[in-house]
């Protein structure tokens, strides 16, 4: 198995592990959102549980379909012919890559709150922006995202880094 086919397999198992988290999202939060009347405060929670619904299906959709896209993305630098199991580095490195897209799953639920207060009417958005739980969620979600911003396309120096430490000490 080369390392091509170990990315390719990774990204297909993020598109179901997303689409379950889909599926999970749209049982608890969508069908409980529908079930309550539509007022001005509720607006809030209807547009926080679309959003976390649809970022987790294009997630699920991107990395199912789009596989081998983020495989040649994840072993863009390694040679496709070669046995990945002969060289642990290079697994390693696909691995690093793969935490990223974890973290980058961590960040929906931040992400659909910030979208959710930003379109919610203005009475809510400005007593929800002016919140400390706001600016939590902005931190939070700029966190996530630049950690596995990094972790994927940094993978490959990461581990290099990690090796390097490693055989000076």
């Amino acid at each position: 198995m080369n390392a091509h086919s170990i990315g390719i397999i990774i990204s297909r198992c993020f598109g179901v592990f997303y689409f379950f988290k889909f599926f999970q999202l749209f049982i608890l939060q969508f069908v409980g959102v529908l079930s309550i009347s539509y007022t001005h405060e509720n607006i809030f929670h209807i547009v926080w549980s679309f959003t976390s619904i649809s970022l987790l299906l294009l997630l699920s959709l991107l990395f199912w379909f789009k596989a081998k896209s983020i495989s040649k993305l994840l072993t863009s630098d390694i040679d496709s012919s070669s046995k990945t199991y002969d060289d642990y580095e290079k697994l390693f490195s696909i691995l690093i890559a793969t935490v990223g897209f974890l973290f980058l799953g961590f960040a929906v639920p931040y992400a659909s709150e910030v979208i959710a207060i930003i379109f919610s009417n203005e009475i809510t958005r400005d007593i929800k922006m002016r919140d400390q739980h706001f600016i939590e969620t902005v931190i939070t979600l700029l966190l996530y995202f630049v950690l596995a911003t990094f972790l994927v396309f940094g993978s490959k120096s990461l581990c290099r880094a990690i090796q390097k430490v490693r055989n000076n000490s």
